[in-house]
């Protein structure tokens, strides 16, 4: 779930979407954990736990909402080692690499790109650390994979609609990037993870293999 889900009001920020079976949302909810693949060795392949970040970066301020979307996303990382691969995804990504805006005459100038929700990472990063091994986000509008981060990999693919300018390519701890629309391709066995950012002309832009 995203922010231009939520923008309208007849949406009830994005809630619309959500109730809509034909957007997918498990059970009706803007939260969820999926278990996929085969039992193999005792163990399920994988499980992808979504959040609805947009509403976690809204209720951060209030302690007491904010507590049962966190007591329930521990209670799903509680469970991680019943599965050989464990994944969050979310819109908006706790690590981006973005041309920094500058102010120009009134102006800002510069770049396009959102950039990390510290906020949100500083409260996420220490439950999924050990637990996930990679995550999932969009919200900037091109690819970016980030250099492991705490032993977690970051993806960022955001191509599938307009594409902006912003994403930093030359930085430590970008693996890649690339403005340019894509979409993401994973495969999974018990041991290794392969990906690849793939052009609408069928075009490899950036692949790799994560080793479980």
């Amino acid at each position: 779930l995203g922010n231009h889900d939520c923008v309208h009001p007849l949406s009830r920020k994005g809630m619309v979407q959500v109730e809509d079976p034909a957007f997918g949302f498990i059970g009706g909810q803007d939260e969820y954990a999926l278990e996929a693949g085969p039992q193999v060795e005792g163990k399920t392949l994988a499980r992808f736990i979504a959040l609805n970040s947009g509403a976690w970066l809204e209720e951060l301020p209030d302690s007491k909402r904010i507590e049962t979307r966190l007591s329930r996303l521990r209670a799903w990382l509680a469970e991680s080692d019943r599965f050989h691969w464990n994944f969050a995804y979310f819109h908006n990504p706790l690590y981006s690499f973005v041309v920094s805006k500058s102010r120009l005459f009134g102006f800002f100038t510069g770049g396009y790109g959102h950039g990390p929700e510290e906020q949100l990472r500083r409260l996420l990063e220490p439950e999924l650390k050990g637990r996930v091994q990679a995550v999932f986000s969009g919200h900037e509008h091109f690819y970016q994979k980030i250099r492991p981060q705490n032993g977690v990999h970051y993806f960022i693919s955001g191509g599938g609609g307009r594409i902006r300018k912003g994403a930093v390519k030359n930085h430590p701890e970008v693996e890649f990037a690339a403005e340019t629309l894509h979409f993401l391709d994973v495969e999974l066995t018990t041991t290794h993870l392969r990906y690849a950012a793939i052009s609408p002309q069928g075009v490899r832009l950036h692949s790799g293999v994560v080793t479980r």
